[in-house]
């Protein structure tokens, strides 16, 4: 059987992100580790020697690993856009996406997009996040049916 473990997501201050994906997003904690370089290097091929404190989130059964590097990442790696290959943004249902746009930069966040039916806001890192409402799997499905 396949199925997605985690995806993993570097940030520069575990403090500032740990909060924002708890109590601004809604994540629970799940548990956390601490590597040593040595016990990382041969999987990670890290340019650098360096130590990760990793915590683990859940989110209705979607686990985000959050990974601090010591020395410190690079701060925000820059913003990247739609048009650049890869991950361009993590997609979440929330109970109220207006809510969490309003309050975003009290939690190190920024707002980038609003068009009433969905939100876009970057993470303390600038990850990109999109906020759909509730309603949004309902209409994922009425689309299947048609």
């Amino acid at each position: 059987m396949n199925s997605l473990a985690h995806i993993g997501h570097a940030v520069s201050d575990m403090e500032t992100s740990l909060k924002f994906y708890t109590e601004l997003i809604g994540f629970r904690f799940d548990r956390e580790l601490n590597f040593t370089n040595d016990q990382i290097q041969d999987l990670l091929v890290l340019k650098q020697p360096k130590d990760m404190r990793v915590i683990y989130l859940l989110l209705a059964g979607f686990t985000l690993e959050l990974m601090e590097m010591d020395p410190a990442a690079v701060p925000h790696a820059g913003s990247r856009d739609f048009t650049l290959t890869g991950i361009t943004h993590f997609s979440f249902v929330v109970d109220d996406p207006a809510d969490i746009y309003a309050r975003v930069e009290d939690f190190g966040g920024t707002r980038w997009s609003d068009i009433g039916i969905a939100n876009m806001i970057r993470d303390p890192d600038g990850q990109l996040i999109e906020l759909l409402p509730p309603t949004y799997p309902d209409s994922i499905e009425e689309q299947r049916q048609a």
